[in-house]
């Protein structure tokens, strides 16, 4: 859904495209590229390099470090950190919930009741305002207070804030913490899955890796109850092999059953969220030969 045409086009389509950073690097890592096969399509629709969380992250550390009171070891954690969006890394957890808040903390007073439908990671307008691009007013300083704060205030303080609510949620061992626990991708059934105590025995769920801005997406929502939550994940893939259809690979988060009492209802989800597929023959002797049984449809 981003943009599709340059900027010379002079017909007008839309102003709300997405944000340009999957496209950008689905670019890098597949149109740049010659030559293609099974593996590197694979690895393509696995891809968890954050091109948005690469931009952000020196900006947002570098202005942390200028109030003087940051945490430095977490800065440093996250200076480290290669903008992979890992289910086993605390790093993607702790820069989404800093982001959160930086959000939060910048634009929640001048939008007002507005705020709700802008509450969003947002990465580009906050971008655009650490580069010093987004100048028409104060956005950092918090119109409810009687002084004046500067940005370097505003996401120092967001990032102690977002520490203390990761600890709230996931306890005050950071060893402890991972973006795929937080993270983990919903698969909810409807209506049964919002039911409490039972609810769970029909939802499918799996720690999953990936982020808004990633080729793997898992969008969170930000105003949700549980804001890290992979609401919006791929919910079917597929590579073809033109030389050969048999080849080709599948794979949908959940399983071969809709019906929630069948034991095939959850087959699939550990190898969606490992990046793993299945083949689905067409001949014949092969379909029959992995079988488990056959439908047959008769009228009545």
């Amino acid at each position: 859904n981003t943009r599709i045409t340059g900027a010379d086009y002079s017909h007008h389509l839309t102003f709300d495209w997405e944000a340009p950073f999957r496209q950008q690097r689905l670019t890098e890592i597949v149109l740049d590229r010659g030559h293609h096969d099974l593996s590197s399509m694979r690895a393509a629709q696995m891809d968890v390099y954050s091109l948005a969380f690469a931009r952000l992250k020196p900006l947002m550390i570098a202005i942390a470090k200028e109030a003087g009171d940051a945490d430095a070891a977490v800065l440093a954690r996250l200076e480290a950190w290669d903008a992979m969006m890992r289910a086993d890394l605390a790093e993607p957890l702790i820069f989404t919930a800093w982001l959160r808040e930086t959000i939060k903390g910048i634009w929640s007073d001048d939008l007002g009741l507005a705020f709700d439908r802008f509450f969003d990671s947002q990465a580009t307008a906050l971008i655009r305002l650490l580069e010093g691009r987004a100048s028409s007013r104060n956005w950092c300083d918090n119109q409810a207070t009687p002084e004046t704060e500067i940005c370097s205030r505003v996401v120092s303080d967001a990032l102690r804030s977002a520490l203390a609510d990761l600890e709230s949620r996931y306890g005050d061992d950071r060893t402890r913490w991972m973006w795929g626990s937080a993270h983990f991708a919903l698969g909810e059934h409807r209506p049964f899955g919002l039911l409490p105590v039972i609810g769970s025995f029909f939802n499918v769920t799996v720690p999953s890796a990936g982020g808004d801005y990633t080729l793997n997406r898992g969008k969170v929502d930000f105003a949700a109850e549980t804001p890290f939550v992979n609401g919006y994940g791929s919910s079917y893939r597929a590579i073809y092999d033109f030389a050969d259809l048999n080849r080709s690979l599948y794979i949908q988060p959940t399983g071969q059953s809709g019906n929630p009492f069948s034991p095939l209802y959850r087959t699939f989800v550990d190898r969606w969220a490992k990046g793993e597929y299945i083949q689905i023959p067409t001949r014949r002797d092969e379909v029959n030969a992995v079988a488990l049984g056959i439908w047959r449809l008769a009228p009545d």
